[in-house]
């Protein structure tokens, strides 16, 4: 009898299924590291987060349909218009108000009321733990929470993915500039009126907004054309309001002391001032108190 032996089979690993199409994508954690997640941030940018939750260290997503951004909502709703672009002002714009003030909440709300359907307040509340801010696309945050206070939930804020607009309190520009440090991208005066306001709003929701560094020198050159006082003598006193004495503002400009009381005085005459004490708080006020005594220094140079 002739048997027939088959071949032998050849083994092969099973066949590893692939991803799931409709499955949510992994959570991202960033677990011991300062960095914001995602590419260069706004988060993993507006799009990519609103369609998570944060757990712990991570970003776990919900499943839920993803927000877009504003900018992508421009795009994505906007008609062609003269220049073959999108209409910016067909794409809502969800905006928090946050501050402790209700003559602010009122206000404000009252003013973007004026802006139609391209603006809609979806929060308003008295801080940042009592009000929504999850999916906004810009917090306007009054600073007045800054008086007195760390800036805890600021920095909060600015880890988000909404992008925040400080809302200055009067004669404390120094407020302005430590959030604008912090990484605020943008601040409007106490005064501002409506059209200036929803600008900003929309600049700062296309990432458009302006630096401390440049906060500042608008403040000093204010102050220059305002109270007619010189470069050199603003210098000084941001130098005063740094908490330097004579002794040292002369020895950082290479100045004899005398010539450093001769400046004091004309800008105290300039200013109106009649110590110290006041001459500090004017320079507070007016912008030229700097966070860093070193830049001080190189602007009275």
């Amino acid at each position: 009898m002739i048997m027939t032996i088959p071949p032998p089979t050849t083994w092969a690993p099973s066949p590893t299924p692939g991803p799931d199409p409709q499955a949510p994508p992994p959570a991202t954690c960033w677990w011991g590291s300062t960095r914001r997640p995602g590419p260069g941030h706004r988060g993993l940018d507006r799009a990519e987060r609103a369609g998570s939750t944060r757990k712990g260290g991570c970003l776990v997503p919900t499943g839920l349909p993803r927000v877009e951004s504003w900018a992508r909502k421009q795009a994505a709703v906007g008609v062609p218009g003269a220049d073959g672009g999108a209409d910016p002002g067909l794409a809502p714009l969800l905006v928090a108000v946050i501050s402790p003030r209700e003559v602010v909440r009122r206000g404000v709300v009252a003013m973007l009321g004026d802006a139609g359907r391209t603006i809609r307040v979806s929060t308003v509340a008295s801080d940042a733990r009592s009000g929504d801010v999850g999916l906004v696309d810009v917090v306007l945050y009054d600073l007045e929470r800054l008086t007195g206070a760390p800036h805890t939930e600021l920095s909060r804020l600015l880890a988000g993915s909404a992008v925040v607009v400080a809302f200055e309190v009067v004669d404390r520009p120094d407020l302005a500039q430590r959030a604008l440090s912090l990484g605020v991208t943008d601040s409007v005066p106490p005064d501002v009126g409506t059209r200036t306001l929803i600008d900003v709003l929309r600049r700062a929701a296309r990432g458009e907004g302006t630096s401390a560094s440049a906060y500042r020198a608008d403040r000093h050159a204010e102050a220059v054309r305002r109270y007619g006082i010189t470069e050199r003598e603003a210098g000084v006193l941001a130098l005063i309001a740094a908490g330097m004495s004579n002794e040292q503002i002369a020895a950082h400009l290479f100045l004899s002391i005398n010539s450093v009381k001769t400046y004091i005085r004309q800008a105290y005459r300039r200013i109106g001032v009649g110590s110290r004490t006041e001459a500090v708080l004017w320079a507070v006020r007016h912008g030229l108190a700097e966070p860093d005594p070193r830049e001080a220094e190189r602007r009275a140079r």
